[in-house]
């Protein structure tokens, strides 16, 4: 009735002449629940609360008795463990009983507070909430589990008191359960609940069995204090134990029943021990209701709506067994989190050889098998590391549950990344391949320059010591060389977006008049700004890179110290080791940013507490921190765009952590990795001129062979040896290169860490591909 109900009210049509008036159901409804029928709060075959219906019905009793306080009564207990028949014989009820699943979801029944003893209690009716049993047979795995979860949750939250009932003197079976109702609220603070609860075990024939069971009752509550800690911990409560979230006294609130057969069934009488045992539960509960007011009709209704959708928001903690079964998940989550960091690391360092392989020129094609090789140790050890923890682990047989999702996850992470990384250095090769030509040309232009300023020092020598004087010449012959140079090369134009957007404007069939008159609106005239600046930045780093007389003039500078060089009598040996200093130091530069970037990300993940745990941990951070700055907008924007609102919380915190709070702790990292260069270049120095000695090389043979030692890790253009041949003493020329190459370190040494935002690799996005994957 109530599914149909909800139906026809979600259409919001005029019933038709003929149809019934669905409107009049909830009236009909009430006035059987006021006579004493039970009522159906919970469908037990759909597992959902109808609100809608529950509400109407609720109005039409609040209509008809006023706005009543009633005592809510909820009863809680694995299957067959005699719930309905308790409240039946203590209420005079007629709910559902016999074997199996006789319940199904949970009804709800009010019972009248009579004359004689209202003046006892505030308040005028108890309702009674009977469920369905847990661990039904009936439904099985995971689906039980949430069920079970979600169904003493809602329970447990609406009743004043529950009345967890137990088949037996073993409370264990219900342990698990409360742990995760105990859990639940915590997670759910906006709705205001204050519930308790007390034990019932059934079926107890020792009448001594209270004395005996006080060890186990002692144990009982030591375990859920333990488990609400855990929670509470968790959660980020203020918890202490069981107590401070559901109210129990584990000496008062703890009753044992007689069976209630004499003999077994059919021919068995009742067990007049039964009867007492209800009467005396009855007696413990009214006085327990006499000390609460309970709660209005009214309230009861926006309870049930309130504790519904909360229930519905919240899927992750209700699929877990117990609160431990939890801990063990999240400490899951952050072992996950350091196995994917491992992988992306060393992912990261073969994407940024590969890439510098390709700059070089060494590289034509990125085969999927070389990545998958490359990355097949570091794999092969997470493996390795995932199988001790799930083997050896203290919780290990919590954990085997989840050991085959998580291998999965791990297996598609690898082979995202291999696959993420092959995109990328594809585009870098076809980006390469593109710019062939240009790049040919570069060096062209290159080599004649170089050969251009060692003719041109050669007829200035006597003028040398005139710095003026020798500023003044290569100043005049310059600008012929960039004419003769890129005389049949059309540059790249500038750009006119205002002209060019008319233009198209026009072309698109808009109304030269009405173009004009929408340019003088401000909104228009504050998006074409915006448009312009970004395209004219965007328009001079493509002329920069691709225009061939923007190129030449740029090299002005080097080539001037060329010549000057080559004008003060220097010999060849010493210009080449300048020049090449020169080259050597743009790529330590990107080299050195791009590795500080990676090893940066990587302290942060090991040791900066927002970031070295999992998601939910992530995200307690942030709402910290949005609450410490006092924040609003921020936290609309985490509502409403949860992953922008991460995205902008780890840039402010990598810019803190670096430019602020451990600004030399990035120094040493950025230091380090410059003296790592500094080492590999003087090795790849000495090896190239010792092969060249041994074999009588040439300066050709020399730069190849030093080329090749350094391709995977700096990139290195092509210089022309044809200028350079005259040279045959490589060790002075090692002693040279070795001069230079201290002020390049010392030089790079002390850049300024902002320098790593104009490379590929940045801390903060590293930490964004790592962290905000789940948002």
């Amino acid at each position: 009735m109530g599914q149909i109900y909800e139906a026809h009210a979600s259409l919001q049509k005029q019933t038709q002449r003929g149809q019934p008036d669905w409107s009049k159901y909830p009236e009909l409804a009430a006035e059987l629940m006021i006579s004493g029928h039970p009522m159906e709060l919970m469908d037990g075959d759909a597992g959902h609360v109808p609100l809608t219906w529950i509400s109407s019905l609720l109005d039409e009793v609040i209509k008809k008795l006023g706005d009543k306080r009633v005592f809510v009564l909820s009863v809680l207990g694995v299957q067959s463990s005699g719930k309905s028949t308790m409240l039946n014989a203590m209420f005079g009820l007629q709910f559902a009983v016999g074997a199996g699943r006789c319940t199904r979801g949970a009804f709800m029944q009010l019972v009248k507070v009579s004359e004689e003893i209202k003046k006892d209690f505030q308040f005028d009716y108890v309702l009674v909430v009977d469920t369905e049993g847990l661990r039904a047979l009936e439904l099985e795995g995971n689906a039980t589990l949430h069920h079970d979860n979600e169904l003493a949750t809602f329970v447990v939250g609406l009743g004043n008191m529950t009345l967890i009932n137990i088949f037996g003197e073993n409370p264990a079976e219900m342990q698990d359960v409360l742990q995760i109702v105990v859990q639940a609220f915590m997670r759910m603070k906006k709705v205001k609940l204050s519930p308790s609860c007390a034990f019932v075990h059934q079926n107890v024939t020792d009448i001594a069995a209270a004395e005996k069971n006080m060890d186990g009752k002692r144990r009982l509550q030591e375990k859920l204090d333990q488990m609400a800690k855990l929670a509470a911990k968790e959660e980020v409560c203020d918890a202490e134990c069981f107590s401070d979230v559901i109210a129990f006294d584990v000496q008062k609130d703890v009753k044992y029943f007689a069976q209630l057969w004499e003999g077994s069934p059919p021919m068995a009488p009742p067990n007049p021990g039964y009867s007492e045992s209800i009467q005396e539960l009855k007696t413990f509960i009214l006085s327990k209701a006499s000390k609460s007011a309970g709660i209005t009709l009214s309230q009861f209704k926006s309870k049930i709506d309130d504790l519904w959708n909360a229930l519905m928001n919240e899927n992750f903690v209700f699929s877990f067994k117990n609160t431990l079964e939890i801990a063990v998940y999240r400490k899951l989550e952050v072992q996950y989190g350091n196995w994917t960091w491992a992988l992306r690391s060393n992912m990261l360092t073969i994407e940024n050889q590969l890439h510098t392989t390709i700059k070089n020129g060494n590289l034509d094609k990125v085969e999927l098998n070389y990545l998958h090789k490359e990355m097949n140790k570091t794999y092969e050890e997470i493996k390795k590391a995932m199988t001790t923890y799930f083997d050896d682990d203290r919780d290990k047989e919590m954990l085997v549950q989840w050991r085959g999702q998580f291998e999965n996850k791990i297996k598609e992470f690898h082979d995202e990344q291999v696959r993420g990384v092959k995109r990328k250095l594809d585009e870098v090769l076809q980006q390469k391949n593109a710019c062939k030509k240009l790049d040919d040309k570069k060096t062209e232009f290159e080599n004649k320059l170089l050969q251009k300023s060692k003719e041109l020092a050669h007829q200035l020598k006597d003028k040398a010591k005139d710095e003026e004087e020798l500023k003044k010449h290569f100043d005049s012959v310059w600008r012929g060389w960039v004419k003769e140079l890129t005389a049949d090369i059309k540059p790249i134009g500038d750009i006119n977006l205002k002209d060019d957007q008319s233009t198209i404007l026009q072309e698109l069939g808009f109304d030269p008049s009405l173009i004009d008159t929408s340019e003088v609106f401000g909104k228009y005239t504050e998006i074409s700004d915006v448009a312009e600046s970004w395209l004219s930045e965007s328009h001079k780093k493509f002329k920069e890179n691709n225009d061939a007389l923007s190129y030449v003039e740029s090299k002005k500078t080097q080539y001037y110290n060329i010549f000057r060089s080559f004008c003060k009598g220097n010999s060849s040996a010493v210009v080449l080791g300048e020049l090449m200093c020169e080259k050597l130091k743009v790529s330590t530069v990107e080299a050195v940013c791009n590795k500080t970037a990676i090893d940066l990300a990587g302290e942060m993940k090991c040791r900066f507490p927002a970031f070295s745990g999992n998601r939910l941990n992530l995200e307690k951070h942030l709402l910290k921190s949005l609450a410490e700055k006092e924040d609003f907008d921020g936290f609309i924007t985490y509502i409403r765009h949860p992953r922008k609102q991460a995205e902008a919380f780890i840039k402010g915190e990598v810019q803190k952590y670096i430019f602020t709070d451990n600004t030399d702790k990035a120094r040493n990292i950025l230091k380090k990795n410059v003296d790592d260069i500094k080492t590999l270049v003087r090795r790849a120095l000495f090896d190239a001129t010792e092969k060249v000695k041994k074999q009588r090389g040439d300066p050709d043979m020399w730069l190849k062979e030093l080329s090749s030692l350094l391709k995977d890790q700096l990139t290195f253009n092509t210089i022309c040896c044809q200028n350079f041949s005259d040279i045959n003493n490589f060790d002075f020329l090692k002693v040279e290169t070795e001069k230079g190459l201290e002020s390049v370190i010392k030089e790079v040494s002390s850049l300024s860490l902002d320098k790593m935002e104009e490379f590929r690799m940045k801390p903060d996005q590293i930490l964004i591909d790592q962290l905000c994957n789940c948002c």
